[in-house]
């Protein structure tokens, strides 16, 4: 299991956060790339009192091919389930996800 560090602006955000936006469209140029059951850390990236905020999510439901342009992929952004942790060293480059 990995975690996924991904940049993410202030609209997209707060969109996630309200949990009206419950996917994402992103570059499918991850090494290891995403997969089902990875985590993904959505860092607020724009100036602001929420700059730095961090919105943990569990990848759920991932399509690439036929109706996905080459080199993207589409995923469900899935709430954490209880149990899960998510340890975090990302100044160190080092993750952990246990559950």
């Amino acid at each position: 299991m990995t975690v996924h560090v991904l940049k993410c602006d202030e609209g997209y955000f707060e969109d996630v956060r309200q949990g009206a936006k419950e996917f994402e469209v992103r570059a499918d140029d991850r090494d290891p790339p995403f997969t089902g059951g990875d985590v993904v850390a959505l860092v607020h990236t724009d100036p602001g009192p929420s700059y730095g905020a961090v919105l943990i999510r569990r990848i759920g439901y991932l399509a690439r091919g036929e109706r996905i342009p080459p080199g993207f992929c589409v995923f469900a952004l899935r709430p954490m389930e209880a149990g899960d942790t998510v340890r975090g060293e990302m100044a160190m480059g080092k993750t952990a996800v246990s559950k």
